[in-house]
């Protein structure tokens, strides 16, 4: 077992599409019919498929930790008919048992062929009727034949895909290996080896690896090697001799570099195994010819070493008898593997990778621009040419060349580039090289003595924001004085500024809400430098509640400029709230509740009429964000409702009252908590909620909008149509 502790896996039905974030990580957004493993039924029978070092044997076992008695049959390790029907004769002997689960292993790997392994664990259920079969397969191996018949046998049968790991799990399993979770995702994306991590086999090498170094091999050229070996080696080491597949790790894996390029170069979807094959595919009998170079010689690609090679974790299912790479990334590496290996002269790699358009300009098929990016990693001196021809690919995928060369001058196109694609391109920007910050400190300091326009389509703007977004992405360190500074100019505009906020951030959070306190005085005095209050936003979120008091958190906020936007400003609105405690909650509820002056109003139990108040009484005015907005109001209620459920109520019952008062006279709900129920004597109300009936009494509330607290968990103030 790669790992003593596991992490909740999830599963989609077979054939089910799952989504990737930006850096190449299962996203966390939820697959049509995505569910976790643990929440399928204990009593219902499964397939569970998916590729060698998925961790389908693992999740086999935790579906069945808790039945009565599991017979477990390895088919693998089934020699024969005769070995089975000994093996599946347990199940008579289920004794007394409530709860009999017979798990199938490795149905991909069973030497009977299907037919009669579907006649024989047929004639078993038929005969004693196991409550539950649980089994595991490959996904290009699953027999849909067998899974036609079983569910006959079986209607409550689900066969489902077990999905890679997540960014979540991957961090939480480097952690039960004493690795920081986040400092290992970063340095995944760092060598560009998501795919690796995604599967628990080649997650255990890299954490491995990352363990012994202290960090993941600075190369993504090495670690792609390291890693691929691992999946092209036979996933069941103490398998007999007789059975172990065809070559060795090398050699399976010079055959897969092969296999990768003729489908990816022929546009081809997938190799299958038998004719006849679908019309995009290639067949694999076709590709077992030639020679591959390896250490020690040429190699004779035989059918047997292809068929060996397609059983590799190298490969995943696309329907029955057809195969893929398992992921574009290794695809890509193993092309452009491939293509080094045979010394591919200029002019044929120009044939293959590159196409001109109408207007003359040549770049590079998105499908191939990371085969091109490997090409340049695995030789930049032969294929340095693909920096010149198609410098947008090639800073994309960065991070797969760690080559300071390289990496400058594609530093150098992008700044002086009219317009470099920003939206989804930058965030795989990672160009740390030597004297980054040197040569990114012209751009940024640009805007600190020369005219930046109003908004980034400016050059010095623009040209400025791109040397941002480098340095954010490389985390580049050396760069933090020059944003501080940029930060801080009170002259250029607020969109770059907001861009140089988010970068700071990232890189050091620490000195981000220092200089972020003092943007926060200056757009609170000056409004105008931060029209859309994004700079606002991103102080108050660095910045509250460690380095703000209530009162210089009240005296920051302010209704938003732009009613219509909904950015950092509008969503720490919603959720400032969240993480305080009830001293913070008092504290606010006081900086933000005007002093009243109530010498004049009648006794604390007597209703004062809101439209003909007692002479003597002084209005109270609201603070600005409590009126006038919807989103004001929600500011407003969330308040009211966290101070009702605090335990310091009862200091600050005044300001309570006022701001129910409040609440009433512009008819807006308040959830209430359960303290507040109706007592059983409508005589005798509860005592924590006297003080404040009272006080918004006082504060100009009138009986028929008062608000009443009653079981519904709303305070009833008029109509809600706010």
């Amino acid at each position: 077992m790669l790992f003593p502790t596991g992490v909740g896996r999830d599963v989609v039905p077979l054939g089910g599409e799952y989504r990737v974030d930006d850096d190449g990580f299962r996203s966390n957004d939820v697959a049509a019919g995505q569910q976790a493993l643990a929440a399928i039924a204990p009593t219902s029978s499964l397939a569970v498929l998916g590729e060698p070092g998925i961790g389908k044997s693992r999740a086999l076992r935790e579906l069945t930790v808790g039945d009565d008695k599991v017979i477990h049959i390895g088919l693998d390790t089934v020699a024969d008919v005769r070995e089975l029907q000994d093996r599946l004769s347990a199940v008579a002997e289920r004794g007394t048992a409530d709860r009999l689960t017979l798990v199938l292993d490795s149905i991909d790997e069973c030497p009977i062929p299907t037919k009669s392994l579907i006649h024989h664990l047929e004639a078993t259920l038929q005969r004693h009727r196991a409550p539950r079969v649980v089994l595991g397969c490959r996904t290009a191996d699953w027999p849909e034949a067998f899974g036609a018949r079983l569910r006959t046998l079986l209607p409550s049968l689900e066969v489902v895909e077990l999905l890679p790991l997540g960014r979540t799990d991957i961090a939480t399993l480097a952690d039960t290996r004493g690795v920081d979770g986040d400092t290992f995702l970063t340095a995944v994306v760092d060598a560009g080896a998501m795919p690796l991590a995604a599967l628990p086999l080649t997650l255990d090498l890299l954490l491995v690896v990352h363990q012994q170094a202290g960090h993941l091999p600075g190369s993504a050229v090495e670690l792609y090697e390291q890693g691929l070996l691992r999946l092209a080696e036979d996933p069941d080491p103490d398998r007999e001799p007789a059975k172990k597949p065809a070559g060795s790790a090398p050699q399976r894996l010079a055959v897969a570099a092969k296999l990768a390029a003729y489908t990816m170069l022929c546009g081809r979807s997938a190799i299958a195994r038998a004719v006849p094959a679908d019309d995009g595919d290639l067949l694999a009998g076709a590709l077992a010819a030639g020679t591959e170079p390896i250490d020690g010689g040429d190699l004779t690609v035989t059918a047997e070493l292809v068929d060996a090679t397609l059983t590799t974790a190298l490969f995943t299912g696309r329907g029955p008898g057809r195969l893929a790479v398992v992921h574009a990334s290794i695809a890509a590496y193993l092309t452009a593997r491939y293509l080094t290996a045979h010394a591919v002269p200029e002019h044929q790699l120009r044939a293959l990778l590159t196409r001109t358009n109408s207007l003359g300009r040549t770049r590079v098929p998105s499908r191939l621009r990371e085969t091109a990016a490997w090409l340049v990693a695995l030789d930049p001196h032969r294929n340095g040419w693909l920096v010149d021809v198609d410098p947008d690919t090639l800073a994309a995928h960065a991070g797969l060349v760690n080559v300071a060369a390289v990496r400058r001058a594609l530093v150098a196109y992008l700044l002086d580039a009219p317009d470099p694609e920003l939206r989804t391109a930058r965030r795989r920007w990672r160009l740390t090289h030597p004297g980054l910050a040197e040569q990114l400190r012209p751009a940024l300091r640009a805007p600190l003595t020369q005219d930046a326009g109003p908004h980034l389509g400016h050059p010095v703007s623009r040209r400025a924001r791109v040397a941002v977004e480098i340095a954010r992405r490389a985390g580049g360190h050396g760069s933090v004085p020059d944003l501080v500074d940029l930060l801080l100019s009170s002259t250029t505009n607020s969109y770059l500024r907001s861009s140089v906020a988010y970068a700071l951030t990232d890189l050091d959070d620490t000195t981000a809400a220092q200089t972020l306190r003092a943007v926060l005085d200056e757009v609170t005095a000056h409004p105008d430098h931060d029209p859309d209050d994004e700079l606002r936003g991103l102080a108050l979120q660095a910045n509250w509640p460690a380095n703000l008091t209530a009162s210089e958190l009240v005296a920051a906020l302010t209704h938003p400029q732009q009613s219509s936007l909904i950015g950092s400003y509008v969503v720490f609105l919603g959720r400032f709230l969240d993480d305080v405690d009830d001293q913070v909650i008092t504290d606010l509820v006081r900086a933000i509740t005007p002093t009243v002056n109530s010498a004049g109003s009648g006794a604390a139990d007597e209703w004062v009429d809101e439209e003909d108040p007692p002479s003597g009484a002084t209005p109270a005015a609201s603070h600005a964000l409590l009126t006038g907005t919807r989103r004001g109001a929600r500011v407003m209620t969330a308040l009211l409702s966290r101070a009702l459920d605090s335990a310091q109520l009862d200091v600050m019952v005044d300001e309570v009252g006022w701001l129910l008062a409040t609440a009433a006279q512009h008819h807006q709900d308040v959830a209430v908590p359960g303290r507040f129920d109706d007592p059983p004597d409508p005589e005798t109300p509860r005592p924590d909620s006297c003080g404040v009936h009272s006080c918004s009494r006082r504060y100009g509330t009138s009986p028929r909008h008062g608000p009443g607290l009653s079981s519904s968990g709303r305070a009833v103030v008029g109509r809600a149509d706010w």
